[in-house]
């Protein structure tokens, strides 16, 4: 920790929040080398398990973060990858359910999982503290921008201590009800109410109730009658569960039943008056679709839930979260370290923004779908329920959404080519600029291993096996700019070896081609071929990205390139 003479705490940035969206940002940020500062209220990380499906793209992150194994082994197993809808309780007549997908055929090294936002955010606690300081039980009362950074007053609610950090920039990952966005006065946009859910959490080893559930797993059980719809979702096929309560909008939020009226909703609901269980916590909350105007505001930034409200429908507001800290990361880092201008961040609100939007959208395409799934069940109209259910495959099979997303800003030089239509359910593996870098397998000297893997805190250069004077030339810029990149070609006798012969063709290159990929794995830049042995656009492209030149004379034994060397930006840094 570094303090100025005058006490003031000295980090690059301060996090407001250290739920999964904060922590991710931590995690990120400490693997950059950037110094920082997670705030929370919070006595700890949650105990509540809140948000459960971590989709393919948010999972290969927490595999490059070393958390493969521990959400591995705490996901709920594939079987329960599904929607069910029934008659009056847990043991009524099946309506009909959603397809079981778990997604392992998808174009990934990792799988849909199901696991508990508690797991996840006290595995992200343990990564972040082994490169940035989280500090609970403290809040953020006040923080002011000045022409060098941001000052934040950070008080203890231990001891109601007060302490100055004085920070490069300021990220509000504090959740729905913002307040580093009320501080900014960015007004959020959308539907502010789509209704309201009741959410019970509970434990039970009552073998009936598991009995039941073996029988017929799901994620999301609804039990549907004309008085009440309450769907069940299992957390750990242990003890704990989740059950939540349907209710309609209206003008003012309702009131939390007592702790006796939320068991009797639970029983009624399973279909054993006397079931054995133990209410942990009750709430109500609003379910909105809304989106932050703006996204930053100086050098203060919005990520997570500070900056979109998704419907819980789509289970794709976690995720959006975490992918926002990854895309923001990279960029602070680069620009904290002179290597990139602080215009690179610009690009964080222009790249992130569409993507909430859309994921917005389509989850509340998914809650319209459950809206004529229960009102069908109610009309006993088995036809009607049947074709809704098949629409709410969407929410399962939504692969497009997950992997497809395809950003378009000045760090992204297209080639002429254009990405896939936006689809939620459909993924084309693509390395058209703007798209995520496609996984294929590699070998490495026998060790099996993703593309993906490749693929984090750096710029990678991947060309084809006759591609070596791309990959020449990323190593020379290393070493002349300290620009953190490299290349590796891949083919028959090449630096790593597509088990399946598939990387020239997914990455739509001949063998003497390349792609530049970002360090958030998104392709900012592709050549189909060499033009003999130039490899100046490779350079043109950085420059481009970072937004600053690198003078510098690159030569590799495939002859020489010109480029830029960076200026480090003072204030920037």
């Amino acid at each position: 920790m570094e303090i100025d003479e005058m006490g003031v705490i000295e980090k690059d940035v301060v996090i407001v929040g250290a739920g999964a969206v904060g922590l991710s940002l931590a995690v990120q940020l400490g693997r950059l080398g950037v110094s920082c500062l997670a705030v929370d209220r919070r006595e700890a990380t949650s105990d509540h398990p809140r948000a459960r499906g971590v989709n393919p793209r948010t999972a290969e992150l927490m595999r490059q973060w070393g958390m493969e194994d521990v959400i591995r082994r705490n996901a709920l197993p594939s079987e329960d990858f599904s929607f069910s809808y029934r008659r009056g309780t847990l043991l009524g007549y099946e309506y009909g359910r959603t397809v079981t997908d778990d997604g392992s055929d998808v174009p990934s090294p990792m799988p849909r999982l199901l696991v508990p936002q508690d797991i996840i955010e006290d595995e992200l606690r343990l990564r972040a503290r082994e490169s940035a300081e989280v500090r609970l039980q403290a809040e953020v009362v006040d923080f002011e921008e000045n022409a060098t950074g941001v000052q934040t007053t950070i008080r203890d609610l231990r001891t109601g201590e007060i302490h100055q950090t004085r920070s490069r920039y300021l990220i509000g990952a504090d959740g729905a009800m913002s307040m580093v966005r009320q501080r900014l006065g960015i007004e959020i946009e959308g539907n502010p109410l789509l209704g309201y859910w009741l959410g019970m959490y509970w434990k039970s080893t009552d073998p009936r109730l598991w009995e039941a559930y073996r029988e017929r797993p799901g994620i999301g059980i609804y039990a549907i009658d004309a008085d009440d719809v309450v769907a069940f979702s299992v957390v750990d096929r242990t003890d704990r569960w989740l059950t939540f309560r349907v209710l309609p909008p209206t003008e003012t939020r309702p009131a939390a039943p007592s702790n006796e009226e939320a068991l009797r909703i639970i029983r009624k609901a399973v279909g054993y008056s006397d079931l054995d269980l133990n209410l942990i916590n009750v709430a109500v909350w609003r379910v909105s679709a809304q989106i932050a105007q703006s996204y930053r505001q100086g050098r203060v930034f919005l990520a997570g839930d500070a900056a979109h409200l998704l419907p819980h429908t789509g289970g794709l507001g976690m995720n959006t979260g975490i992918q926002d800290a990854h895309n923001l990361a990279w960029k602070l880092g680069l620009v904290l370290r002179g290597y990139a201008d602080p215009s690179l961040l610009d690009t964080y609100e222009a790249e992130r923004r569409p993507v909430a939007q859309q994921n917005a959208d389509w989850s509340m395409g998914n809650n319209d779908t459950l809206k004529r799934i229960i009102s069908s069940a109610l009309a006993e109209d088995q036809p009607a329920v049947t074709k809704a259910i098949d629409a709410e495959n969407a929410h399962i099979r939504q692969e497009g959404a997950e992997l497809g997303f395809a950003y378009a800003s000045r760090a992204i030089v297209g080639d002429g080519s254009v990405p896939p239509a936006p689809s939620q359910t459909v993924y084309t593996p693509t390395a058209v600029p703007g798209c995520r870098a496609p996984h294929v397998w590699l070998d490495d000297h026998g060790v099996r291993m993703s593309s993906i893997d490749l693929l984090h805190s750096r710029f990678v250069v991947l060309a084809g096996p006759e591609g070596r004077a791309w990959t020449d030339a990323a190593a020379v810029m290393a070493d002349g700019t300290d620009v953190p990149i490299i290349g590796r070609t891949i083919g028959r006798d090449a630096d790593l070896t597509d088990t399946d012969g598939d990387f020239l063709e997914t990455y739509g290159i001949s063998a003497s081609g390349a792609v530049l990929v970002r360090p958030d794995g998104h392709v900012a830049w592709r050549a189909s071929a060499i033009d003999g042995t130039d490899t100046a656009p490779l350079a043109e492209a950085l420059e481009l990205v970072l937004g600053r030149p690198v003078r510098a004379s690159v030569v590799s034994s495939h002859g020489s390139i010109t480029v830029g060397r960076n200026v480090p930006d003072p204030v920037a840094r």
